[in-house]
């Protein structure tokens, strides 16, 4: 009994440091709420939030250049329409595809959360939620009401892990947008 407790303490010790870190420092990047689900009037609506937790005050065609991309505010004209801040590669992606895909009443949902942020080894990670719930992947891609979703993996804490829409560009390589 006494010869296992050395052991059971130095795994405790390994798990304590071997699990990833930056799940504790992670905060909400950006956030889209699919509105109407499942109806003719559906939508969504894209948050950024700043370090600080709240969310950004967008105007009209407001720009943020970040680490894993440019947002654009899109102002929310229709109901029927995506809007508030919108990555520029899904607004480019919904010129020529449909951008807002009525599939079902379940509400859709998104959250892309940062970790170790404004460093060489941050970190992204995306949810994809549906129904209240995180969706696990069965497959790699995925049809949402926000279009095409893919199933990255990491093996770095750096990088991308989740899912992101598949127009999504990989982040950058060296911090330098904001919030940095």
């Amino acid at each position: 009994m006494t010869r296992a407790m050395p052991i059971t303490f130095a795994l405790l010790a390994w798990l304590a440091f071997a699990l990833p870190v930056h799940a504790a420092t992670e905060r909400l990047f950006y956030e889209i709420t699919v509105t109407a689900p499942g109806t003719r009037s559906q939508g969504w609506h894209g948050t950024l939030y700043d370090p600080d937790g709240q969310a950004v005050v967008f105007e009209p065609d407001d720009v943020r250049q970040t680490n894993t991309g440019e947002f654009i505010g899109v102002v929310c004209a229709q109901a029927w329409t995506p809007c508030g801040f919108i990555h520029s590669d899904m607004l480019r992606w919904m010129q020529t595809n449909p951008g807002n895909v009525i599939m079902d009443r379940g509400s859709w949902g998104y959250r892309l959360y940062v970790s170790a942020e404004c460093t060489r080894s941050e970190g992204w990670r995306g949810e994809l939620l549906h129904g209240g719930r995180i969706f696990r992947p069965k497959t790699k891609r995925v049809a949402t009401p926000m279009g095409p979703f893919a199933w990255k993996v990491s093996v770095h804490l750096w990088g991308q892990t989740g899912w992101f829409h598949t127009v999504w560009p990989q982040p950058s390589p060296a911090p330098h947008n904001w919030p940095c």
